[in-house]
């Protein structure tokens, strides 16, 4: 099964394989590092997997026990999705934004005529708004009594 995302394409076993290996390499012979960080080098340039990513996972392969092996993936698992979308929410570098799609364009709405004493009221409403006078029309304080 081949694993590719943003140009990194692996198989399953070669990476589980490579990991073993090069871990084995480390453990023999530490004092020929040089030869085992041109391999895994060239295994990175390779597949395209990011050389922090190999090295987590290859220190996740070391641990003795498959219990703490477990431990971390767990603790991984849950952790991971968290931060990879807090990353992913601050950054538009990996988002792949659709063009905006215009709205159609709706259908004019009519209005029914509003009634006329409504209508005079908003009027005299917005006349008063802007500073204008307007006259009133109906019995005012000085007629009613």
């Amino acid at each position: 099964m081949t694993k590719e995302n943003i140009g990194v394409s692996v198989e399953h076993d070669e990476l589980l394989s490579k990991i073993a290996i090069f871990n084995d390499q480390d453990a023999l012979r530490a004092s020929d590092a040089g030869e085992s960080r041109s391999a895994i080098g060239n295994f990175l340039e390779d597949t395209g997997i990011h050389p922090k990513a190999f090295s987590f996972v290859r220190m996740l392969k070391k641990q003795k026990k498959e219990e703490v092996q477990l431990d971390i993936i767990r603790s991984m698992e849950l952790i991971f999705p968290m931060v990879a979308n807090d990353i992913r929410g601050q950054s538009t570098v990996d988002m792949d934004f659709q063009e905006p799609v215009e709205p159609a364009p709706e259908e004019p709405v009519e209005f029914a005529d509003p009634d006329p004493e409504v209508k005079a009221f908003s009027e005299q409403v917005d006349a008063a708004e802007a500073g204008e006078v307007v006259p009133f029309d109906g019995e005012g304080p000085e007629e009613a009594a």
